[in-house]
């Protein structure tokens, strides 16, 4: 959105605060100004206006309300006055609104005698300072309306018309419009459409047509000021790839009484810069279905400074709701309910009432209780069976005044579940009637079957309507409430979280104190998580790595296998049976970076879930413990895979006071060629055998549950590693230590590991072996490379006395 600063300005008597700081503002409380510069003696800023605030900051006064909020000033209207009194003449026009939810509202106006011209140039500059290519007058009166109250608008020529007759309604499949940038649309029947009674006028809440364009030659005119519904709105700018201002603040939706009040500020323009002394209001129609109530929100200051951390006195929220242009009650929720329901007494039953747009002329029964409590700040289910299930159960002998009635008259619809308050909730019995207890035995209701159907107070007792009472809710147990009434542009405002926050941002959420929040109780640790913990450090003790293996892999031997229906990959279409395939699998890719890792022997293990193709639910899926190790080069002197395997288990074992003969020496899987062992143990078995006691005295629960300790983690080198092996005779007084700090020292920054793999002695010498790995960070090294740095390294062994490299 482009927002002028001079524009900002005529919104108050007080001097704004500089540029910059008005774009710090907005940035830190309201909305991202992602740039500002300079145009002349004006300032434009480029603003991201988020969707949640579409509907009341797509405009200057948007903005300039939310400066108003946050810098605690006045908002005065920002609009020109006209010195003009229009004269009002009868003029025919009529308005037929064939979708009342596709269009919500229409408000049209007949203006007779304007003189089109260009505009003159406080309007023109205005909007080329956003952008904005200057039409004709009344064009432009129309555009700078929208960009200052952001409600679209359009004029047609009211002498272009087939007759005075506007007509919302959908296109017929196939009809055509030729908009005002000449582009041939073809519309579809689902595409909302003003028309006449004979073609189309415009794409409804998009774009206008040529037919009744508004050109040098224009009299008479009609404005239109509407209200559509969103979704119909975006659907219709997609399919027909039209993207205009208009369509962009309909789709996000606008509040309906905008509609009135922009065409009063156009009809003001129009008048001002296009009319004479001729110049004539020919009437205005107002079609407005169904207007809706304004949207009460209720919460207690204790719900805003819980949230909040905050220590907020009522004043200071009050004070806050007031800067915002909330309207606002402090008040006991019950004691307003209880004053409020007999007013009411005599109203109309209508099935089905809402509680926007029927409430209060019209109730029926659940739509009377939640009227009742959202006037009062309160937020509760519209329909009884939801009532029902989100109030708190009280019995007949506890009912007090306040508390909701229950019954099942078995006249109306029966429900015998939750609708929409988690839905499919089951009650005990059927439920089609809902009334509020007044106390002394009186009750109030909204009933189609008391005769009159109306809302009706009489006693309890005597009321058909609760001859089968079900059962008592309490949906309110609290202190006062703040009860705010939104302005109507603000559609975001619909719960107590939605106040809160806007609590929170104008007060400033730099002024929020950091503090953690208090931990209540300790904890319960689960104990299949806690064992698998113990787990990990044992094995990380004895020398493993966890690893973690895909789910998804393809067929394996010897297991029954999930095939997935829609496979990722032809390699990934079943369900793992075991962990043993991608163990093998992991041993070789270790193996290979066996010298980079500095390891003669690959230990890992992984806990994870295996899947079975057959048998119960309880063989379907189930975790275990797999436990592998490989070595990496034969070695008689060196333990084999299958000892350092069973010696890791005897480990494991031990601490978790567990008994060896629960694994079979069988179900270990020896790979001798490969030189690997691997087990695979389920965990529900073992950990049943398990006495949590002996693992808590052999471990600090602490320990295992800490967060992880400060390191910097650097990750491996894309590149390949090359190795080298050099050996050196050196005099007997010279130890291992020293040959390796001198290879640490001459080696380069190349040289990522390094270490003595055999030594022997020979005529009075000692012969050190040593292995070097290289790499690099930022390339592949060459052999070239690495053998200039052998050289260097040979040198500098040989530079000592007695010191011969082999």
């Amino acid at each position: 959105m482009v927002i002028s600063h001079n524009w900002l300005q005529s919104f108050f008597k007080e001097k704004l605060p500089v540029p910059e700081k008005v774009a710090e503002l907005l940035t830190m409380r309201s909305f991202e100004v992602e740039s500002f510069e300079k145009r002349g003696d004006d300032t434009i800023f480029e603003i991201d206006i988020l969707p949640n605030r579409a509907h009341d900051c797509l405009s200057h006064r948007g903005v300039a309300r939310e400066l108003a909020a946050l810098l605690s000033l006045k908002l005065e209207d920002g609009g020109k006055k006209s010195s003009f009194e229009l004269v009002k003449v009868p003029r025919a026009l009529s308005v037929r609104i064939e979708d009342e939810k596709l269009c919500r509202r229409y408000v049209g106006r007949t203006i007779e005698n304007v003189k089109v011209v260009p505009s003159p140039d406080w309007l023109r500059l205005r909007l080329e300072s956003i952008g904005q290519k200057s039409i004709n007058n009344v064009v432009d009166a129309t555009n700078y309306v929208m960009f200052h109250l952001g409600q679209p608008m359009h004029a047609f020529d009211a002498d272009k018309l087939a007759s005075p007759d506007i007509i919302v309604r959908k296109a017929r499949n196939g009809e055509r419009i030729t908009t005002l940038d000449k582009k041939e649309v073809t519309l579809s029947s689902d595409t909302l459409v003003i028309a006449d009674t004979e073609s189309v006028l415009a794409i409804a809440g998009i774009k206008g047509g040529t037919k009744a364009e508004v050109d040098e030659s224009t009299k008479n005119l009609i404005l239109e000021a509407a209200n559509f519904e969103p979704s119909n709105i975006r659907r219709t700018a997609q399919k027909t790839g039209i993207r205009t201002d208009s369509s962009k603040r309909f789709e996000q939706g606008i509040a309906t009484e905008l509609a009135l009040e922009a065409m009063e500020l156009a009809t003001e323009l129009v008048v001002q810069i296009a009319g004479g002394k001729e110049t004539r209001e020919g009437g205005m129609i107002d079609q407005y279905p169904r207007p809706g109530a304004q949207y009460k929100v209720g919460v207690s200051l204790e719900e805003i400074n819980s949230l909040l951390g905050l220590s907020l006195r009522e004043e200071e929220v009050a004070s806050i709701l007031l800067r915002l242009g909330f309207q606002y009650e402090i008040l006991d929720p019950i004691k307003k309910v209880l004053e409020l329901a007999p007013t009411f007494a005599g109203a109309p039953y209508k099935h089905g009432a809402s509680v926007v747009y029927d409430a209060p002329r019209a109730f029926d029964c659940s739509s009377f209780t939640a009227y009742l409590f959202a006037q009062a700040g309160v937020a509760i289910p519209r329909m009884s069976v939801d009532q029902y299930v989100f109030g708190k159960e009280v019995s007949l002998e506890e009912i007090t005044a306040g508390d909701l009635i229950f019954s099942n008259t078995h006249e109306g619809t029966q429900h015998e579940k939750s609708i929409d308050f988690f839905p499919g909730t089951p009650v005990s019995e059927h439920i089609d009637h809902v009334g509020l207890f007044l106390g002394d035995g009186m009750v109030i209701h909204a009933s189609r079957h008391n005769g009159s159907g109306e809302v009706l107070s009489e006693k309890l007792k005597e009321s058909k309507a609760f001859t089968h009472i079900v059962g008592v809710r309490r949906v309110y147990e609290g202190s006062k409430r703040f009860a705010v009434t939104a302005p109507n542009e603000r559609l975001d405002i619909r719960i107590a979280y939605d106040l809160i926050e806007e609590i929170g941002r104008v007060h400033g959420y730099g002024d929020i104190p950091e503090a953690l929040p208090a931990v209540l109780q300790k904890n319960e640790i689960e104990s299949c998580i806690f064992y698998q913990n113990a787990v990990r450090e044992i094995l990380a003790d004895e020398g493993f790595s966890e690893i973690y293996t895909y789910t998804f892999v393809g067929k394996q031997d010897g297991v029954t296998q999930p095939e997935l229906e829609n496979p990722l990959a032809a390699d990934k279409a079943f369900l793992r049976g075991t962990l043993a395939t991608e163990f093998f699998e992991k041993f070789e890719t270790n193996a290979y970076y066996a010298d980079l890792l500095g390891i003669d022997t690959v230990k890992i293990f992984e806990i994870g879930r295996v899947f079975s193709a057959q048998g119960g639910d309880d063989e379907a899926e189930k975790e275990v413990l797999g436990i592998g190790v490989k070595r990496v080069k034969k070695n008689k002197k060196a333990m084999s895979a299958e000892d350092a395997l069973s010696e890791a288990l005897e480990k494991l074992f031990l601490v978790l006071g567990l008994n060896e003969s629960l694994v079979p020496a069988e179900a270990i899987q020896i790979n001798k060629e490969k030189m690997s062992a691997f087990i695979e143990l389920p965990l529900e078995k073992l950990f049943a055998n398990v006495d949590r006691n002996i693992i808590q005295k052999l471990f600090d629960e602490r320990r295992m549950f800490a967060p992880s300790p400060d390191v910097s983690y650097r990750p491996l080198s894309k590149y390949p590693f090359i190795a080298r092996d050099i050996a050196v005779f050196v005099p007997e007084s010279v130890d291992a230590g020293a040959i390796a700090s001198l290879i640490k020292n001459t080696a380069g920054e190349n040289l990522v590991r390094y270490w003595l793999f055999d030594t022997f002695e020979k005529d009075g010498k000692k012969s050190f072996a040593f292995r070097l790995i290289f790499q690099s960070y930022e390339k592949t090294l060459s052999d070239e490379e690495v053998n200039a740095v052998m050289s260097r390294v040979s040198k500098a062994f040989e530079a000592n006395d007695g010191w011969k490299v082999r």
